[in-house]
């Protein structure tokens, strides 16, 4: 079980704001799932993010200036906004990194 499922573009923000984002989160004792921790080489990806998101109580979705490029990005949102727990906005929270989003 995760508190937090973080989804975001790896090429964009892996090793900058996402890295500090969840090591803040670890540091305030949310259990946070992000794929290049948990997911092993060989493991079926698909079916290892589908669990972390149903076993987590909430998702944020760092939307940066490539995440819609990206396909494994658009099925970790197209997943978590299909979930039944996750169609209340308040179970997810965007959060718009690097990009005018006007």
């Amino acid at each position: 079980m995760y508190d937090i499922f973080l989804s975001f573009g790896g090429l964009d923000t892996r090793k900058k704001f996402t890295d500090h984002l969840y090591k803040a989160l670890k540091l305030e004792g949310f259990q946070t799932f992000r794929d290049d921790d948990v997911i092993e080489r060989g493991e079926n990806i698909k079916s290892e993010l589908c669990k972390a998101i149903r076993n987590s109580r909430m998702s944020v979705i760092v939307l940066s200036k490539n995440y819609a490029n990206s396909t494994a990005c658009l099925f970790e949102i197209r997943t978590i906004l299909e979930h039944p727990k996750r169609r209340r906005f308040s179970s997810n929270l965007p959060c718009h990194l690097g990009w005018n989003h006007t």
